[in-house]
């Protein structure tokens, strides 16, 4: 999945240069470490979302544009914490 994921990841940054990344999901089984400097990601979510683990990420290139995640309860029969993340208003009119 890292290896696909980097292919894809590679691929977009050389055909949009400058576009914004936005990478979500239980990504606990891959090497973070190396999606993050790669592709300049940085993790916005900053509070343990299955007991008292960080499982669950939302890695981005434009952390400026959001707004800090906030833990939401479990969904259906998930015993992972959900994530809401919304855009920053006041950076968005900025811009």
């Amino acid at each position: 999945m890292q290896d696909y994921l980097l292919k894809c990841l590679t691929s977009i940054e050389s055909q949009h240069p400058n576009s914004e990344i936005l990478l979500a999901g239980d990504l606990n089984q891959l090497n973070e470490a190396t999606l993050k400097s790669n592709f300049n990601l940085k993790q916005i979510v900053h509070f343990p979302t299955r007991g008292k683990s960080f499982l669950d990420c939302i890695l981005t290139n434009m952390k400026e544009f959001y707004d800090k995640a906030i833990e939401r309860p479990k969904i259906g029969l998930s015993d992972h914490s959900s994530v809401e993340v919304s855009p920053s208003f006041e950076q968005n009119q900025r811009n």
